[in-house]
């Protein structure tokens, strides 16, 4: 039995220029023109014709690999070659390299085929010793010669469609079939155009068609109608006498079968391997569709994506290249016996293990497609935004207006080790040269982190709801961009000012959380704001937009961020409707709609409310309202009163309500002593209330107060006498003095609590004219046999006051003297000088037999006192001392200005208690001790004081 290698060959001529008695070698399946085994006169004069009329046409659905090799005839080895780059092919053929370019496309073909005849070789050239360059056997460059030729042509018109919308691929390629098997059976009317109902007109709107074939075509067809003309015209185009066809299958004679010292083909390419090395190239391919895709969904691509998928299909196009270049340098070695099939499993083994194999190629591309589709949703979203391609780009834009508010998609820049990975395969860096795991596909993609995509999700809706309510500003504009950012994973808002950056996380507010009517009034509304659930940081202020219920004409009212907004200026017993924003240093936020309209109030509170107060009653009067609503009439008026006490809240009062026809309204019977707030409302009927008035405050009086206050009617001067003294600097430099009146002070306090204490155990509350009357008088004669009368204040409380102008006066005559108010100062005095000269008032400090009775008085609750001395008593002794303060203290003086030179000599003025000395006297220190008590400088002439 002949080998296999000895066997006659058939195979397609796939647009090769076949003729017959022409070399050809299987082992690098390539044609060897310019070599004959016979010449030419030989060879035509010997070939057998016979005709082989046939045609047809078939319609191919699938775009395999596998089902385009077999609509051309083309086996396994021969597929290898074809794909190896061995095999270049022409004409119809050319069908094979017509590759889809998206998965969204869906294509069926219409194949049409003819042949005409068929030529061969006969014994004349093939018996023995009939070759007439047997020499060409030992060249060993080829393998068989063609002894047999079949004509005739074939042609391929590709119909392709796009998915859009809610179409399947499925959908698409029923149409397609449909229309493509009515192609044979359709007329072509007069005027040239395909004969079709409207309906398919319609379906054949979007089909292109691409043609392959061997027929020489005055006009390539585009359209379907395009296509319809040219398969019925094709069966013209071979010739009258089919004169234009050409080879379309050629048989193959093993050239070791005229002489075994030919070359010969040792083994074809086994199936397997072929179906493998054909799958790498179908998957890199494949991987090129989805490249293309990818890019094609991006609108306007973002650079830092387009860019890796870019260097990622031609590092994928470089790989295709060299293993198709690898495999058309082994499979001629292998046909040819030089080396074993192992060679190109080698091959196939080592794409598998490297980072080009089928899992990691797809790996990246699903992430990448996964990046993509979270780009295009969230951009989706965006509306009224641009999106910015590059940074340069960007640039431009941020510096072309004042403000820019930037969505950045801040993770598509960062590193891809895959991709240098896969560089590196191709550049042949060694295996140890790099970590393996270099050639894996990063798992941990920021895109996978749940916490990422919500807050990115977060970050779209604020930004978009932005635009959406900035969208008029002409000083804005809202870009999207990819920067690579690394603090900010996913995604970030950019602010830009006038070129330059504010902010890199800058967030938008939302909507405020919920706005609610804090008060109504006749023209105006109070909303009371929460402030937005995001960006609360970045409110200025806040935005009332509002109009009538029913109108379109929309007002803005804006005030700063304090959470409550007033809208003045409106319209009484009006209906009106309200959306709130949040406002920033850049534009506004979305609006919050409140849901049901407010109306202002029927009519302006009532006016000038006054409350005046009796012994019981208290009467209030007040204005008509200023303003009232259209068709709004004040029906009655509500006046409400309630006790309150100081700092008590009015919501948590129990108004008591009088009804009232007219301005005015008195409430009798109240207990006196007693606080009342007092507002009033109007009553509008249907039309509803009016704001409450302005609140007042009145008190109904205590009548032991009143008496009190008539009984003690001098006390309001005497204590402002009492005060003024307090002030003086006399007072402030002693103490001592101070310290009566303050007594005094709070002696009259308690002079007050035992007088009315008498009042309320001797008059009623409530008494007639004629019991005020003679409570008084007993009250003030109890007064009268007190240390408190008036005329005893009066009289104390003047030489009070002689005595502080006094002590003023005569400070105010010691010069180059320093007044010691504190016992502790003047100690320290004393001691840090060597002499000290005191002026020492003595008797500031003296028990006042006036203040004693007083306060006896008061101990005894108001009793008769004992027996004392009268104030009159005292008087004249005060007399006495004062002229002798006024020659001590000029002798002082004196003394102080003779010796103000000398450094070791302190003058102090102070007081102090001295019973012995009345009055004043002068002390005399030495190096802190006392030398004398009453010290008497020279009267007339003074000497300096010596040592």
């Amino acid at each position: 039995m002949a080998s296999q290698s000895a066997q006659t060959m058939m195979l397609p001529a796939l647009g090769r220029p076949f003729s017959l008695g022409m070399l050809y070698d299987c082992r690098r399946d390539s044609l060897l023109p310019g070599l004959t085994l016979w010449d030419r006169e030989i060879l035509q004069s010997h070939v057998r014709e016979r005709p082989k009329s046939y045609n047809d046409y078939q319609i191919l659905s699938s775009e395999s690999v596998t089902d385009k090799t077999a609509a051309l005839n083309v086996e396994a080895s021969l597929t290898a070659s074809f794909f190896s780059g061995l095999v270049e092919v022409e004409g119809s053929a050319k069908y094979l390299h017509y590759e889809k370019t998206s998965r969204d496309q869906a294509r069926v073909t219409l194949k049409y085929e003819a042949t005409t005849k068929f030529q061969e070789l006969s014994m004349d050239h093939l018996g023995r010793g009939n070759v007439k360059f047997p020499y060409v056997f030992e060249q060993g460059v080829a393998t068989h010669v063609v002894t047999g030729v079949l004509y005739g042509a074939q042609a391929f018109l590709v119909f392709d469609s796009y998915r859009s919308g809610d179409e399947t691929q499925q959908d698409i390629e029923g149409s397609l079939r449909v229309m493509i098997k009515k192609i044979p059976s359709l007329d072509i009317e007069g005027s040239g155009s395909v004969k079709m109902s409207d309906e398919d007109k319609k379906t054949v709107q979007n089909f292109t068609c691409k043609f392959h074939g061997d027929f020489l075509l005055k006009t390539t067809p585009t359209t379907f109608q395009d296509a319809v003309e040219v398969y019925q015209s094709l069966p013209s185009l071979l010739g009258e006498d089919a004169e234009k066809a050409i080879p379309v299958k050629v048989w193959l004679l093993p050239l070791e079968n005229l002489d075994s010292s030919a070359a010969k083909l040792v083994r074809e390419i086994s199936a397997a391997f072929v179906e493998d090395a054909q799958a790498v190239l179908v998957d890199l391919k494949e991987v090129d569709i989805r490249c293309n895709d990818v890019l094609k969904t991006m609108a306007r691509p973002i650079s830092q994506v387009s860019r890796k998928i870019r260097v990622f299909r031609e590092l994928c196009s470089e790989f295709t290249v060299e293993f198709q270049r690898h495999l058309a340098t082994i499979l001629p070695v292998i046909r040819g016996g030089g080396e074993e099939e192992s060679v190109l499993a080698d091959v196939l083994i080592k794409r598998m293990s490297s980072p080009f194999s089928h899992l990691k190629l797809n790996e990246w591309l699903d992430g990448k497609e996964r990046e993509v589709d979270i780009i295009t949703f969230f951009s989706g979203l965006m509306k009224n935004t641009q999106i910015v391609p590059t940074q340069t780009e960007l640039f431009k834009e941020v510096l072309s207006v004042e403000n820019a508010v930037c969505y950045v998609f801040t993770s598509l820049g960062g590193e891809e080790p895959f991709l240098s990975a896969l560089s590196n395969y191709l550049k042949g860096t060694k295996p140890g040269d790099e970590d393996p795991k270099l050639h894996d596909v990063e798992k941990e993609q920021w895109f996978s982190s749940k916490e990422v995509l919500n807050e990115m999700r977060k970050q779209v809706k604020l930004f978009s709801d932005f635009a959406e309510a900035n969208q008029e500003k002409k000083n804005i504009k809202f870009l999207t961009v990819a920067l690579t950012d690394e603090e900010h994973k996913g995604s970030s808002i950019y602010l830009y000012k006038d070129g330059f950056t504010v902010s890199e996380n800058f967030e938008p507010p939302s909507e405020p959380e919920s706005v609610t009517a804090a008060d109504r009034n006749h023209n105006s509304v109070t909303l009371k704001i929460s402030p937005p659930r995001f960006g609360a940081e970045n409110i200025t202020s806040y935005s009332v937009e509002f109009c009538v219920r029913g109108e379109d004409g929309w007002n803005q009212k804006t005030e700063p961020n304090s959470g409550e907004v007033t809208v003045r200026d409106l319209s009484p017993n009006t209906e009106y409707v309200f959306r709130c924003r949040a406002g920033t240093s850049v534009g506004l936020g979305p609006a919050y709609d409140l849901r049901d309209p407010i109306k202002t109030l029927p009519c302006s509170p009532p006016g000038k409310l006054q409350a005046e107060s009796n012994l019981c009653e208290i009467s209030v009067c007040w204005e008509k309202p200023a303003e009232l609503g259209q068709n709004v009439t004040v029906q009655s008026y509500i006046m409400e009163y309630v006790m309150k006490a100081d700092g008590e809240g009015e919501e948590d009062l129990h108004w008591n309500q009088v009804k009232s026809e007219t301005e005015t309204v008195t409430v009798k019977l109240l207990p006196p002593n007693t606080r009342y707030a007092v507002r009033v409302f109007c009553d509008c009927g249907e039309a509803g209330r009016s704001k409450e008035s302005p609140t007042v405050f009145c008190r109904t009086p205590d009548t032991h107060l009143l008496l009190l206050h008539q009984i003690l009617h001098d006390f309001p001067q005497l204590e402002a006498v009492l005060q003024s003294d307090s002030e003086s600097l006399a007072v402030q430099q002693f103490p001592q003095i101070r310290d009566n009146l303050t007594a005094l002070k709070a002696l009259c306090v308690q002079f007050k609590q035992v007088m009315l204490q008498k009042l309320k155990e001797t008059v009623p509350s409530i008494l007639s004219e004629e019991e005020k009357t003679s409570g008084i008088q007993a009250m003030r004669e109890t007064r009268l046999n007190s240390p408190f009368n008036e005329e005893d204040l009066r009289l104390w409380t003047t030489w009070k006051m002689r005595e502080i102008h006094t002590v003023q006066h005569l400070t105010q005559m010691m010069k180059n003297t320093e007044i010691i108010s504190s016992q502790y100062t003047y100690e320290e005095k004393i001691h840090s000088a060597e002499q000290v000269v005191s002026f020492v008032f003595t008797s500031l400090a003296e028990d006042e037999p006036y203040l004693s009775a007083m306060s006896e008085y008061v101990d005894r609750k108001g009793q008769e006192p004992l027996p004392g001395p009268h104030l009159t008593q005292w008087i004249p002794q005060i007399r006495d001392m004062m002229d002798r303060l006024s020659l001590r203290v000029k002798l002082f003086s004196d003394f102080a200005e003779a010796n103000r030179e000398k450094k070791n000599i302190k003058f102090l003025t102070v007081g102090l208690t001295d019973e012995e000395h009345k009055g004043s006297s002068i002390y005399l220190y030495k190096d802190g001790f006392t030398v004398s008590e009453n010290f008497q400088p020279p009267l007339m002439q003074v000497r300096a004081f010596r040592r």
